[in-house]
């Protein structure tokens, strides 16, 4: 089913923030971006862990089922590469 099409609009603001403020808000922007990185680098490291694993690999290539699914999930959960993992880092 087509998602409907509904004119959107963006709308830019000037943002004026002192210049002691500015400083603080680079930092904050930099602290973001460092953690963000690093996260993405170990999930992409433990996904790329998940996929060289032969069983997976082996498991990708039957038919479609619950067991397998299953299977699936806990190799996932072993590499620690599940929606909550990087959380307990």
């Amino acid at each position: 089913m087509a998602r409907s099409q509904k004119p959107s609009y963006t709308i830019k603001f000037a943002l004026h923030i002192p210049v002691w403020q500015q400083h603080r808000l680079e930092k904050r922007f930099k602290i973001a971006r460092v953690i963000y990185n690093s996260c993405l680098g170990e999930a992409l490291k433990r996904h790329r862990a998940v996929k060289n694993d032969k069983e997976y690999r082996k498991l990708l290539r039957e038919p479609k089922s619950g067991e397998r699914s299953k299977q699936l999930s806990e190799i996932r959960i072993a590499y620690g590469f599940s929606e909550y993992s990087l959380n307990k880092l």
